[in-house]
C-alpha cells in the first residue's frame, strides 16, 4: 500500500495521511501485530492528553516528534511515561486543522533516545470543530 492509497472513511483525513505518509516504509520486527502498513514518520506534531469531554486548550498542547504512521495510528517521542491514557493530534496541513483521537497503545522507552519514551497510539476518531 502506497501513501496514495493510505484508506479511511473520512476523506478529510484520508487527505492528511496522504500528505503526512512517507513512501519509506517504517522497519519492522518479528514480533509485528499491526494490521496496517507503518510508514516513517519523522515530523513534528501537536499532541494534548484528552479527557473525551472536550477539546484541550491551545496551551495544553505540546509539539512531539513523530516516529511512523499508519492507517490506524502514529507513534512520537515523549519525555516521561505519560500520565494519561487518551490524547489529541492536531494534524497539521494547508486546509483546515483536523483533531484526531487516540487511545496509548505502548510505552517503552526509545532505543535511540534513552532520555524519551516512544509512545504508540490508535486513532479512536476526530473531533469536529466549527
Amino acid at each position: 500500500m502506497t501513501p496514495a492509497q493510505l484508506p479511511t472513511t473520512d476523506p478529510a483525513l484520508n487527505q492528511a495521511l496522504q500528505m503526512m505518509a512517507s513512501a519509506k516504509p517504517a522497519s519492522s520486527s518479528s514480533k509485528e501485530r499491526r494490521k496496517s502498513k507503518r510508514y516513517s514518520y519523522p515530523a513534528n506534531q501537536s499532541i494534548a492528553p484528552y479527557d473525551r469531554s472536550g477539546l484541550p486548550t491551545k496551551e495544553q498542547f505540546r509539539q512531539v516528534h513523530c516516529q511512523d504512521l499508519s492507517t490506524t495510528g502514529i507513534s512520537f517521542h515523549w519525555p516521561e511515561s505519560p500520565d494519561f491514557d487518551y490524547i489529541v493530534i492536531l494534524l497539521h496541513n494547508a486546509g483546515t486543522p483536523i483533531y484526531v483521537t487516540g487511545r496509548i497503545t505502548s510505552v517503552r522507552q526509545d532505543p535511540d533516545a534513552p532520555a524519551q519514551m516512544l509512545v504508540g497510539c490508535q486513532f479512536t476518531g476526530r473531533v469536529n470543530v466549527r
